[in-house]
């Protein structure tokens, strides 16, 4: 957290954890953060995709999204999603990931 802290020193750092002991487990549908996030795979396998940005929600899932990028996400892998970006990470066994927020203004694409 601390070297994040000095990476993006205009902005706030939260984390949050996900865990799920089976291959049923769930994960949010499609959505997008306010945020950018970067998320560690850090247990078990997951398929992170990205779609369409124009999508819209609440009613996604119902609309012709198209997936722009996918991949199996293996442990120690990290990801950047910049926010806006419509994503999905849906587990395909047990599973424990930690997603790192970038919060706030301003937008880390703006760094000098």
């Amino acid at each position: 957290m601390a070297d994040l802290r000095v990476a993006f020193p205009k902005n706030k750092i939260t984390s949050q954890f996900f865990g799920g002991l089976t291959k049923l487990s769930r994960s949010f549908e499609i959505h997008k953060d306010k945020m950018d996030v970067l998320y560690y795979q850090a247990i078990g396998n997951v398929e992170f995709s990205i779609w369409d940005s124009k999508v819209d929600a609440p009613n996604i899932e119902r609309k012709v999204a198209k997936v722009r990028y996918k991949k199996i996400m293996k442990p120690g892998e990290m990801c950047w999603i910049p926010r806006g970006t419509y994503h999905r990470i849906i587990p395909l066994e047990s599973r424990v990931a930690i997603s790192f927020g970038v919060e706030e203004e301003p937008d880390p694409s703006t760094y000098a």
